[in-house]
């Protein structure tokens, strides 16, 4: 395949994941260059027969490749997920390994996050990799807006308004670096940020330990 060809690819892709957002915050040519990243990966898990996907962010950005080439990974974690392939940062076992248990039987998307205890019974879960097929596989995706993860304008990400969906139950898991123990724990949302400029952000309350 041409290079040309390949990036008319991307530019498709790109145009479909613009024209279904509700707004778009960043040039339509940095989504073009992440989906010529997500095209790249794609084709490296297929010719490698690879069901999941992880990349180590904080040394891929050190490199300063993604500042050359106009790209972060965090849109590729979203289109994965929605796909039912499970997809993480920083090589994370414990994420990915969670995130396939927790695809596997809800049959929806998952969101990516990293955890904050910020008072008692409240967990704050903040992340640029939502999942938009979070009401399920087979359902209509979630409203979706495309931002950027850098402030000079570049890296796309996307954003959800998890509390204008009508579920608001949640489910947090994640398992150990060892793989012996599952941490589960139950709540329902009572916030969210991101929609808009801002980071992408989701709070859920009243979360319990049950296993």
């Amino acid at each position: 395949m041409s290079y040309l060809s390949v990036h008319e690819d991307a530019r498709t892709l790109a145009r479909q994941l613009i024209e279904s957002a509700d707004r778009t915050y960043l040039e339509d040519k940095h989504v073009v260059r992440s989906m010529e990243f997500y095209n790249a990966i794609k084709n490296l898990m297929q010719r490698h027969d690879c069901n999941a996907f992880t990349i180590e962010c904080f040394e891929f950005c050190s490199s300063r490749l993604p500042e050359e080439w106009d790209i972060t990974p965090c849109v590729i974690h979203t289109l994965f997920k929605d796909q039912n392939i499970a997809s993480a940062c920083e090589a994370g076992l414990g994420a990915l390994l969670s995130m396939r248990l927790l695809m596997f039987i809800a049959k929806k998307s998952s969101y990516l996050g990293n955890r904050f205890l910020r008072e008692p019974n409240m967990l704050v879960i903040n992340h640029s990799a939502p999942g938009i097929k979070m009401n399920g596989f087979d359902k209509p995706g979630l409203p979706y807006q495309l931002g950027r993860f850098v402030n000079s304008g570049w890296g796309t990400k996307s954003v959800v308004r998890v509390m204008n969906n009508a579920e608001k139950r949640v489910t947090a898991v994640r398992i150990n670096p060892s793989a012996t123990k599952v941490l589960l724990l139950k709540g329902r949302l009572i916030g969210s940020s991101g929609w808009g400029p801002g980071q992408a952000g989701l709070l859920s309350r009243s979360a319990r330990k049950a296993g």
